[in-house]
């Protein structure tokens, strides 16, 4: 139970020394209009992402993390909203880019293969895994596979893809906040 303690008050200390961002995403949406009025139109939400680069943790603790500080682990709604992601965690100034790979909350431990994110259950679609992604790798010395998904900088180390990999080993995250 100490422990437990101990890891909420340190969380809730170190959020505010986490790298936080605000993204305004277009999200469009079909309305049931009439001839004279328009058929779509474009709204703007706002999503706030917090870039742990501070500490590193496996999949289940990051979502642990993020959880207990009223976020949720990255999850990425929409091809439009991964791009804009990209071109900030891709700009050469972007200070995250010390970090190599961050954990989302996208993962195949329901069923091998097919990647849903944890935070709203949704497929993962056809977002830009890196080359030979996923690939369901498997350890040599036990049963673990790659089941938990993260993005990771490419071999060049000029962008970030997506990859699976095994759940246990710690990497820096991302957390969102809750809308």
């Amino acid at each position: 139970m100490k422990w437990l303690l101990s890891f909420l008050v340190l969380g809730f200390n170190l959020l505010s020394f986490a790298q936080h961002i605000t993204l305004e995403i277009p999200q469009h949406h079909v309305n049931e209009a009439t001839e004279s009025e328009e058929s779509s139109f474009t709204t703007y939400i706002t999503k706030k992402y917090f870039f742990v680069t501070f500490f590193k943790a496996n999949f289940f603790r990051a979502h642990q993390y993020c959880q207990l500080n009223n976020m949720e682990l990255l999850t990425i709604d929409s091809k439009e909203e991964e791009s804009v992601f990209m071109n900030l965690i891709n700009a050469k100034d972007f200070e995250f880019k010390t970090a190599k790979d961050f954990w989302t909350s996208g993962n195949d431990l329901g069923e091998e293969g097919k990647f849903y994110f944890l935070t709203n259950g949704k497929s993962v679609g056809k977002l830009n895994w890196a080359k030979n992604e996923p690939n369901n790798g498997r350890r040599a010395d036990s049963n673990e596979t790659e089941n938990c998904m993260g993005y990771t900088m490419t071999e060049n180390l000029k962008f970030y893809r997506l990859f699976d990999r095994f759940c246990s080993i710690k990497s820096n995250f991302i957390c969102q906040s809750i809308e």
